[in-house]
């Protein structure tokens, strides 16, 4: 396929499935099926005090928060970031996700492909987790 058009709102919102996330939910906007085989681009909403639960993977991220305010607890540090703040996590590197704010999270996030794309849960990421 040459290229791949698509609308949000005609995409499946699944609940995200790992270790005590609540709340939150994933939608996969471009992945293999659409032909794109090194990268993959996901919509994440998350409601008030949901949570995505400390993991890492053998594949890189990048976040771009679109709505909302999150903490993110990533390796030994914890962010807050809003609206227009990214942020890139490597390899393997332990991550947390919590919404800290009153309103929905919205935010995209494109990771690699890799031969190994298993999530492994993670007993502590950053501070205040």
């Amino acid at each position: 396929m040459d290229f791949f058009k698509g609308e949000v709102n005609s995409v499946k919102s699944d609940l995200v499935k790992i270790g005590q996330s609540k709340d939150t939910f994933i939608q996969w906007l471009v992945t293999k099926d659409q032909g794109c085989e090194s990268y993959a681009l996901r919509r994440f909403t998350m409601k008030p005090d949901g949570i995505i639960s400390c993991h890492n993977h053998k594949y890189v991220e990048t976040l771009f928060i679109l709505q909302g305010k999150v903490k993110v607890n990533v390796a030994d540090e914890s962010y807050v970031l809003e609206p227009g703040n990214f942020i890139f996590i490597n390899k393997f590197v332990p991550h947390e996700l919590v919404n800290v704010g009153k309103d929905d999270v919205i935010f995209l996030c494109i990771i690699s492909y890799e031969d190994d794309m298993n999530i492994k849960i993670v007993e502590k990421c950053g501070r205040g987790s």
